[in-house]
């Protein structure tokens, strides 16, 4: 009874879960009115189980605590005694796990990664942006009618102001930390203005007829681990289909580098991309080591990986530059990141509310109450969030292979350019989208890289599809280490056939 006390699950935290709006997560067989909602010298794990495994023997056998399943992955998320690693790691049932950073070996939170950590703030000169101009939004007719984007941030605004300015048709709180899926901390409604704001042209968002759904990750202080990214996805995974959830907007980023080949959150990437949902993340910023970018989910090949430019008042993308801070690079396994860049700086968007702690520490930030200027590839991203929109809203079919396809295919080389992430352009992005003959003339994105290590044993099913498998190279796909009786593929001959 002693390790089985020790797996239960706080019936306070599952409650909790539940107001917020996705009991799903949780397993209800954990239960216990013995249990804790935080046992001390613990450690948050992100496990991939061997097909047909369970995760209450695995965790009875190190007095761990069932967080949430993760069935994206094959897997689960734990608390695990710090001192019990080595022993889960033995278990028969564990394919592979991580350490959920950040968080230290000692058992004790270390410092927590803050959404958006590493923008730059200043006194805003007046209400106005450039963006729209630079990526030619105000040169298309679209507006993302009819398209849902996933903003995986902070969460959104629930004020008037926000309500009205926002076209939010769900909201949901991943961590139990968190009291309300509302944006308490003021990153995530700026991201989500970025993308669908309305009102003045000067605040505009590139996409102002999208659907947004709030997927908020962390607690009300911005905090979050990989674990919560994990959960978010895994949310948008369960209900892409209910919601018709086409982009997901990722302004977040680990802080703790590594190969995307050993990153679950790449495998989650990999397979919301792989079954048509397209994954947009930002960069990141570092203004002292720009080169660092081995950070997942940024780093993934699949994905589109955003940097930020400063359109330097000119309203042209070939009269930016690059941002000092925008992260650039190759990553360990030779992946060049960014594919494409978007304004960042000096961007202008919603504040959640007066009150949001990004307001309280940098009030030089705050214009007319309702606003808020922040500069970043956080602010870059949502910009190519909204411009698939627009695609989407042209040619509801499009795959993401075929949409990087044309946003990398259309990209404008910004002043003094070093490599191909050139600014995206949405007006010849739209324009190419709707013309089949066109498309054809385009290059088409060619993924030569292997999936992650927790995508390839996952169990999960591959709509190859959606993929557009046609434009792989087999060859350097590594499908060697395939077990391909656990894809369960074969029935997708018989639809490719038909």
């Amino acid at each position: 009874m002693k390790h089985r006390r020790k797996v239960i699950a706080s019936i306070g935290c599952l409650l909790l879960a539940t107001l917020i709006g996705y009991p799903k997560l949780f397993n209800t067989k954990t239960i216990s009115s013995e249990s804790q909602c935080f046992e001390p010298k613990t450690i948050e794990v992100i496990v991939q189980e061997r097909p047909g495994s369970d995760s209450l023997p695995i965790l009875q056998s190190v007095g761990g605590i069932l967080v949430a399943e993760t069935p994206i992955i094959n897997g689960f998320v734990a608390k695990v005694p710090a001192d019990s690693l080595i022993k889960l790691g033995q278990q028969e049932g564990v394919l592979r796990y991580a350490v959920s950073h950040p968080l230290s070996m000692t058992g004790d939170f270390g410092k927590k990664m803050k959404i958006g950590e590493g923008n730059q703030f200043k006194r805003p000169e007046r209400l106005d942006n450039d963006y729209r101009e630079i990526v030619e939004a105000d040169a298309v007719r679209e507006k993302g009618k009819g398209v849902t984007i996933a903003v995986l941030d902070s969460g959104v605004g629930s004020d008037s102001f926000s309500k009205a300015s926002l076209n939010v048709v769900r909201s949901i709180a991943i961590n139990p930390k968190a009291a309300t899926p509302d944006d308490l901390y003021g990153h995530g409604t700026h991201v989500a203005g970025i993308i669908n704001g309305k009102g003045s042209k000067a605040v505009t968002g590139i996409a102002p007829e999208a659907k947004i759904i709030n997927v908020k990750l962390g607690d009300d202080q911005g905090n979050l681990t990989e674990k919560d990214l994990l959960l978010g996805l895994q949310w948008v995974y369960d209900f892409k289909d209910d919601y018709n959830i086409k982009v997901v907007n990722l302004s977040v980023s680990s802080d703790v580098a590594g190969s995307y080949i050993d990153s679950p959150l790449s495998a989650a990437v990999e397979q919301l991309w792989l079954s048509g949902v397209t994954v947009v993340a930002a960069a990141g910023n570092d203004l002292t080591n720009p080169s660092n970018i081995d950070y997942a989910p940024a780093n993934d090949p699949f994905i589109i990986t955003v940097g930020a430019v400063d359109g330097k008042g000119q309203e042209k993308a070939k009269e930016s530059e690059l941002a000092a801070w925008s992260k650039h690079g190759l990553t360990a396994q030779g992946v060049l990141k960014p594919e494409v860049t978007a304004p960042g700086v000096d961007i202008i968007s919603l504040l959640s509310e007066q009150n949001a702690t990004l307001a309280i520490e940098h009030p030089e930030a705050v214009i007319n109450k309702n606003y808020f200027e922040m500069s970043g590839t956080s602010m870059a991203a949502p910009m190519v969030s909204g411009t698939i929109a627009l695609m989407l809203e042209a040619n509801p079919s499009l795959t993401p292979n075929e949409i990087k396809s044309i946003v990398l295919g259309t990209v404008v080389p910004y002043k003094n350019i070093t490599d191909t992430a050139g600014v995206i352009d949405a007006k010849k992005a739209v324009e190419i989208a709707k013309d089949a003959k066109k498309f054809a003339q385009l290059p088409k994105y060619n993924n030569t890289w292997p999936l992650s290590s927790y995508m390839v044993d996952s169990g999960s099913t591959i709509d190859w599809a959606k993929l557009g498998w046609g434009n792989l190279d087999w060859a350097k796909l590594g499908w060697g280490n395939l077990d391909w009786a656990k894809l369960g593929w074969g029935t997708y001959w018989d639809s490719l056939a038909e």
